[in-house]
């Protein structure tokens, strides 16, 4: 630390010391950040990032697919329809190349 940040330190101890609310919020105010932090640590111990975050799923529409496959790059279905009444919000559908003759309905909305 430089001399000057050290002198605005000490300045602002010397005036939370003269001023006994100043010093007693600030406690206060350490005590409350202190029992947040330990609440973040523990959760981020015990709860995986995997289980907080929402999960999505890919999948796949291709000509040569069939709607009772999985709906993987290596199983693909067959129509678009079939994706969006299956997928969810944050899902992912890669549609290749093709002519799909088809109505399309969602169904489920987005967010």
């Amino acid at each position: 630390m430089n001399e000057k940040l050290l002198k605005q330190f000490f300045n602002i101890l010397r005036l939370l010391l003269l001023n006994k609310q100043a010093t007693t919020n600030l406690v206060i105010a350490f005590i409350l950040s202190s029992i947040v932090t330990v609440i973040l640590v523990i959760g981020s111990i015990l709860i995986p990032a995997q289980q907080i975050c929402a999960t999505s799923n890919t999948y796949y529409v291709a000509k040569n697919g069939s709607d009772s496959n999985s709906g993987t790059a290596s199983n693909p279905w067959l129509t678009i329809n079939h994706a969006t009444q299956t997928m969810v919000a944050g899902d992912t559908t890669y549609v290749r190349s093709g002519t799909y003759n088809e109505q399309v309905i969602f169904g489920h909305s987005g967010s």
